[in-house]
């Protein structure tokens, strides 16, 4: 094989779903990454690896690394992956019947985004479509849980780890779903929604008329639900073989469809545009969040930008102020109004306190904006 690669028994990775404060972990359903927490991060200690999945001929499944990748990796940690390194191709079923792998490296290696993403990351790509047409509409995403690449394949091909990867969907997409913009949306679309009354999921239903919309939705999500029962309610069973890693790409390809139709149906009943929203939400994201208690004051620079209200603005000019002698230099905006008043607002930084005894942190440097107004010419009477 011309690339480097080196193949490790699935087991490996227990080994870092178990010190999950130490070590992060992310999979889908052909690609991975393994990295030392910055919590953990020093000198001495690195780990960044990026791998994928090997079917092997006896219906097992291996970790693919890439050589490169623990080559850099401290000795300590390569150390840790040598006790299950796979040797010999004559173990693994040959690369043109292992599509799975073939997409790895296609992907990671050879460059190519023709490959279309797996479940988890299509996963996360329309919850955030979705949650842009809630943040636009009701101010709020339907979606809480924000962190879907965190979800994970079953590291094991049985039941168990089956029940807890989808005990873990369940956190993030059902557990996750937002009352409140539930609520919103069905006011929005002249549906009376009570979520107090009801399960989470209940309430979402009501928001979908058409029955098509409430099956896609609810069937794979039921699916989860029931998933995740099995696995935290009372004691299990003993854990059977099972394809999990298979099952559960089926599972989470059934859920992103259910959520392509919540995506749709709410794009067309809202009248909205998916990728305008995107672009907006993305765009509100970046606005500040006022701190109530510490309102601006009329001695502060910034209070004059208060006399723009309710002005119509008709050119805006922005650039950097001639240097001045002593001064740091900086960037400018200056409005001009219909009214004929204008407003110059110029941002200045510099440093609150600092110490020789100890670095400049963050806390130390203070950033204003600073408001000239400039209003409009009183009438000229002779």
């Amino acid at each position: 094989m011309p690339w480097p690669i080196r193949f490790y028994q699935s087991a490996v990775l227990a080994m870092f779903y178990s010190q999950s404060e130490k070590y992060s972990i992310q999979t889908d359903e052909f690609e991975g990454t393994v990295r030392i927490r910055d919590s953990h991060r020093a000198e001495s200690r690195k780990l960044n690896v990026a791998f994928g999945f090997r079917a092997r001929s006896n219906g097992e499944w291996a970790v693919a690394a890439y050589g490169p990748d623990l080559a850099e990796a401290s000795t300590d940690e390569q150390q840790l992956w040598t006790s299950f390194e796979i040797a010999g191709e004559e173990m693994f079923t040959p690369e043109k019947d292992d599509p799975r792998f073939r997409k790895w490296l296609d992907r990671v290696l050879m460059g190519s985004w023709e490959v279309e993403d797996g479940p988890i990351a299509t996963l996360d790509r329309v919850v955030k479509q979705v949650n842009s047409i809630a943040e636009c509409v009701v101010n709020a995403p339907l979606f809480t849980g924000l962190d879907i690449r965190r979800l994970c394949f079953p590291s094991a091909q049985n039941t168990h780890r089956y029940q807890d990867a989808h005990a873990e969907a369940y956190k993030l997409i059902i557990d996750g779903l937002n009352k409140e913009a539930i609520k919103g949306l069905g006011d929005k679309l002249s549906i009376t929604v009570k979520p107090g009354d009801k399960r989470t999921l209940d309430a979402l239903e009501m928001l979908f008329p058409r029955e098509s919309v409430r099956s896609a939705v609810r069937c794979p999500l039921d699916h989860v639900s029931e998933q995740r029962r099995l696995g935290s309610h009372k004691e299990r069973p003993l854990a059977q073989s099972f394809p999990a890693f298979e099952e559960f790409g089926k599972d989470i390809r059934a859920v992103v469809k259910g959520i392509e139709a919540v995506r749709d149906d709410l794009a067309e009943r809202l009248n909205v545009d998916v990728a305008c929203c995107e672009e907006r939400a993305s765009a509100m994201r970046k606005l500040p969040v006022f701190d109530e208690s510490r309102p601006t004051r009329s001695n502060y620079g910034i209070f004059p930008a208060i006399e723009m209200q309710g002005k119509q603005v008709v050119q805006v000019r922005t650039g950097e102020p001639v240097s001045k002698p002593g001064m740091a230099e900086g960037e400018a905006l200056l409005l001009e109004f219909s009214d004929g008043s204008l407003m110059s607002i110029e941002a200045s930084a510099h440093i609150a306190w600092a110490s020789r005894a100890a670095p400049i942190g963050p806390e130390a440097l203070r950033a204003r904006f600073y408001v000239t107004y400039v209003p409009p010419m009183l009438p000229y009477h002779r």
